[in-house]
């Protein structure tokens, strides 16, 4: 039996991408007419074990640290494409045997974390040599670095001839960096549609928490705004939550912390209760598949998102919600949802405005009329892709 590979961030404990993998693998199967099989983007050590592939973990893990200690830059990837080619292309072999295509749902086309540009690589070696079509589906698109490898890199394997469509959640700015940076050949397609997991509605079971509370406060790992080059530690993050929580208690409004399922950003929570002293129910416990964190998030009567999917989840549920400009790919969501005023920039994030901000969007109802748009924009390319893995 043949089927069409959904790729995506299947064990980084983010429910998150769960609901963008989940929601476009039934997608690709409704439109395509055809099977689809969920793969990882990075496989776990447990699932290479199981493949076989535990001495290629060994001997990637060596030239890894090898890589990290002795080299940079350029000469430092090149190592690392070689240690990560050694870790992963038996496994991606094994999972594309009988593909008869591939459509990415990881969230955000990217080179400068997680590795991204190393796993396209080898994923898309494959789909060539095998004629495997390639769909890159609902991205969020990062800034590009001509003078980063991974960059080039990157951009190499998507402007490979059996890559036919790439969609971006990032509106004309990401189709405009598409074109601009990252796409040469003119046979790709490039479209700009709504989050999949805007239309989770036809694809979860939205059922009512149990555990409610009249906000649910999301949480991000204390480094983010670090790790992403902001001018804000985690010292200065832990402040933040600290005096808002005092403002919601003054307030006397019931209030609950939660995550996206990440481990770090629930120790963040965890620390947050013991500074603060505050019973553990303060603390939604970790939700364990995107279906807890529809729930959960459905518990609440206003949402304050610090994740991407929690404002994505929140505004698809018909919350009011408000969040953090902490990355593009947040800020573009806001002006695509027509919710750009009720999100903060770093330069502006402290508790007090926050809780304007909370404030501004108590009671508003979400602009129906353009979640419609973006809701038939996804479903349209859907289609094009139906066509494609048909053609």
């Amino acid at each position: 039996m043949s089927y069409v590979n959904v790729v995506s961030w299947r064990n980084i404990n983010n429910a998150g991408d769960e609901v963008i993998g989940s929601i476009t693998s039934q997608l690709v199967s409704s439109y395509g007419k055809t099977e689809t099989k969920q793969t990882q983007l990075y496989p776990g050590n447990h699932d290479l074990i199981a493949n076989g592939s535990f001495l290629r973990l060994l001997i990637s893990n060596v030239i890894l640290l090898i890589a990290k200690v002795f080299l940079r830059d350029a000469n430092q990837y090149k190592l690392k494409r070689i240690a990560y080619t050694i870790r992963l292309e038996k496994y991606f072999r094994d999972e594309l045997k009988d593909s008869r295509g591939i459509v990415y749902a990881v969230g955000m086309l990217k080179f400068a974390s997680q590795n991204q540009s190393f796993f396209f690589e080898i994923i898309n070696n494959i789909a060539l040599e095998r004629n495997i079509p390639v769909v890159i589906s609902g991205v969020s698109v990062a800034k590009p670095d001509e003078q980063d490898w991974r960059f080039r890199q990157l951009k190499t394997v998507i402007n490979y001839p059996n890559v036919k469509l790439i969609t971006t959640r990032d509106g004309m700015q990401g189709v405009g960096i598409l074109k601009d940076y990252y796409v040469n050949e003119e046979s790709i397609r490039v479209l700009p549609i709504g989050d999949p997991a805007l239309l989770l509605k036809k694809y979860y079971t939205v059922q009512d928490s149990p555990d409610r509370h009249h906000v649910g406060i999301g949480l991000i790992r204390k480094k983010i705004f670090d790790n992403y080059g902001q001018e804000m530690g985690g010292k200065d993050l832990m402040s933040i939550y600290s005096e808002l929580i005092d403002i919601m208690e003054g307030e006397g409004i019931d209030w609950q912390l939660f995550c996206n399922g990440m481990t770090d950003d629930y120790a963040f929570g965890l620390e947050l209760l013991k500074v603060k002293g505050l019973p553990e129910a303060k603390l939604a416990h970790k939700p364990v598949d995107a279906q807890d964190l529809i729930s959960m998030i459905n518990g609440y009567d206003v949402v304050i998102a610090a994740r991407l999917h929690a404002s994505i989840i929140s505004t698809a549920l018909g919350k009011p919600v408000t969040g953090f400009n902490w990355e593009d790919k947040v800020r573009c969501f806001a002006r695509e949802s027509n919710q750009s005023p009720y999100y903060l920039e770093i330069e502006e994030l402290n508790a007090r405005n926050i809780y304007k901000k909370y404030l501004e969007v108590e009671g508003r109802s979400q602009d129906e009329d353009r979640l419609s748009y973006l809701k038939e924009s996804t479903r349209k390319s859907f289609e094009m892709i139906g066509e494609l893995l048909n053609a």
